[in-house]
């Protein structure tokens, strides 16, 4: 049974919980140890025109921790495995958690947050393939009993990983067996590591998703140990092997026939279905692309024909902006130490549910145009149709219908936002060429972005940093114009332009005190210098990498970081 509000306070003064959470499943981590999940309930959270103090519904009933670990609080049977046709107990048990729905922690009604749980059962015989067996326990609330058929090839193994997008019939394809079990503790799987020496050299298997018919069978090999780092570093960044366990690694590379599989392991059970296809890709790329249009700001965007978002953060809507020159980041303002009011700055990329834009957003357009730039010919217009209007009488504006690739225009959003709020600075008198990073107001999220009327504030304190990257990006943008219609596109020649310009603002005011400002123009230069042949972008772009001190730290590459996108650039130079 699931309860909500004060039910949480009644229960605080009992010295025994009467209430506990559901099994959602069972499933078969190897043929020696069940998987029990335990679920603590679920969180109908707040909607438009509420908050998270007053909005959300909690459902729960908390684990009792203390019965769910007794050995005996489990039985298992079954009528066709001699070994279980009387009841057993098992022989181990291990726990982890960790949160799975979170409430507002303000809340006293309620707890903070819902945990899944994972129980571990090593049994005293394992199970047999093809038997059913019935696993009997008291920590559940919602049943007593649980029955199962164990078919390593049709159970889902909780240890078998496979890339859930998919992969290219002509692609390098790996599956892993791993697996963390929190505080279990019982040789040969010590702290909780599941131990896979009996699966070393031991047989996998494809099997078609509908049929469950084999179709190519490999090796396991042994990828890692428990005890080898991941990745080693010169400052000790990090010697730790993340995933606490043994790794055992399925090569499937050479299978190449279009389908959907699953990974099969003896002994063990079965990956979630996974495809084979040319096109594995379209369907992550539409979605995360959908996703980053509806973070657009200061427009009307269409969800789907008929349904509309509205526009928001637009200064013909009442919301006022202040220029603040000297302040970077989130922290407060206050409008009366503002340099004045600047209007005409729309159109940057919400922030998660803040409404507020970072200077980091620069990563969206480097990254799509990094994209294109790789393979343009898997890029078209209408990929993505993108359909907004400026206005709610404006006409729409088409997109997927506009003779350019998608993915330049979404690249090209955060693009023009920086021209745009570049001019209205130079306009207002308040600069001369440079653009600013943050833009906005944080937190607001109780409120749709359409409702929300706050003062906002554009921070000039990074201007040096993020023109560099806005003429980084205004040249790259150049270049993959210029590819999509296999010549010189018309807008190039502006861009080319808008990113000397503001290269050579930035320059004047670059006191190379900064790593990250020298970053942000080894971007720059090289983007300029494949742009432009100009070899003083080229003199500059190796004059950066030589004062920037953390260049060889290699921990430093395994974040998205400017290096990444100048290294980019310039590797596509010819």
């Amino acid at each position: 049974m699931r309860y909500s509000g004060q039910f949480f306070l009644l229960s605080m003064f009992f010295a025994a919980e009467i209430f506990s959470a559901d099994l959602i499943r069972i499933e078969p981590l190897t043929d020696s140890i069940l998987c029990l999940t335990f679920d603590e309930g679920h969180i109908d959270y707040f909607s438009i025109n509420q908050n998270r103090y007053n909005g959300n519904k909690v459902y729960y009933g908390k684990l009792n921790v203390a019965v769910a670990m007794k050995l005996d609080g489990y039985q298992i049977i079954s009528q066709d495995d001699v070994n279980y046709s009387t009841a057993r107990q098992p022989v181990a048990i291990g726990r982890k958690a960790k949160g799975a729905e979170f409430h507002n922690i303000y809340d006293s009604s309620n707890p903070p947050f819902l945990l899944n749980h994972w129980l571990y059962l090593e049994l005293p015989v394992p199970m047999r393939q093809g038997a059913t067996y019935t696993v009997q326990l008291e920590a559940a609330e919602n049943v007593k009993s649980f029955r199962f058929t164990y078919d390593y090839k049709i159970m889902r193994s909780p240890a078998v990983h496979v890339n859930q997008i998919g992969f290219l019939p002509s692609a390098v394809k790996y599956a892993y067996l791993s697996h963390f079990m929190g505080d279990f503790s019982k040789s040969p799987h010590q702290n909780g590591a599941l131990d896979l020496s009996a699966f070393n050299d031991a047989p996998f298997h494809i099997v078609d998703a509908m049929s469950d018919e084999v179709v190519y069978s490999g090796i396991i090999s042994r990828h890692k140990s428990k005890t080898d780092p991941d990745f080693k570093t010169s400052n000790g960044f990090t010697n730790a092997n993340m995933t606490r366990a043994d790794i055992g690694e399925c090569n499937f590379s050479d299978f190449n026939t279009p389908g959907r599989y699953k990974i099969a392991v003896p002994r063990m059970g079965c990956s979630f279905p996974f495809e084979i296809r040319e096109d594995i890709y379209r369907e992550p790329f539409y979605a995360t692309s959908r996703a980053m249009f509806y973070q657009r700001a200061g427009i009307m965007k269409e969800i789907e024909p008929g349904f509309n978002y509205p526009r928001d953060h637009h200064p013909d809507d009442g919301v006022k902006m202040y220029y603040f020159p000297n302040l970077k980041g989130e922290a407060g303002f206050d409008v009366k130490d503002a340099l004045g009011p600047i209007d005409g700055v729309w159109g940057w990329y919400h922030d998660a549910g803040d409404w507020d834009g970072y200077d980091t957003h620069y990563r969206v357009p480097l990254t799509l145009l990094s994209l294109y730039d790789l393979k343009p010919e898997n890029f078209g217009d209408g990929d993505i149709s993108q359909n907004y209007r400026e206005s709610d009488q404006g006409e729409w504006i088409r997109q997927g219908e506009n003779n350019i690739p998608d993915i330049l225009d979404e690249a090209m959003w955060l693009i023009l936002y920086d021209k745009r709020v570049k001019e209205a600075l130079i306009t207002q008198g308040y600069s001369d060429g440079g653009v600013p990073g943050y833009v906005g107001v944080d937190a607001g999220a109780d409120i749709p972005s359409w409702d929300d009327k706050r003062d906002l504030a554009l921070k000039g304190g990074e201007m040096v940093e993020t023109t560099y990257r806005y003429a980084a990006a205004a040249a790259w943008l150049a270049l993959c114009l210029n590819k999509s219609v296999a010549g010189e596109h018309p807008d190039s020649p502006i861009w080319i332009k808008e990113a000397r310009d503001a290269y050579t603002w930035s320059q004047k005011r670059n006191r190379d005190a900064e790593n990250d400002v020298n970053r942000a123009r080894e971007i720059a230069a090289a983007a300029l210098f494949r742009a432009t042949g100009d070899v003083k972008y080229q003199d500059d772009f190796r004059t950066s990498l030589n004062k920037d001190s953390d260049f060889g730290n290699s921990s430093l590459w395994f974040d998205l970081n400017p290096w990444h996108f100048a290294a980019g650039v310039f590797a596509l130079t010819p």
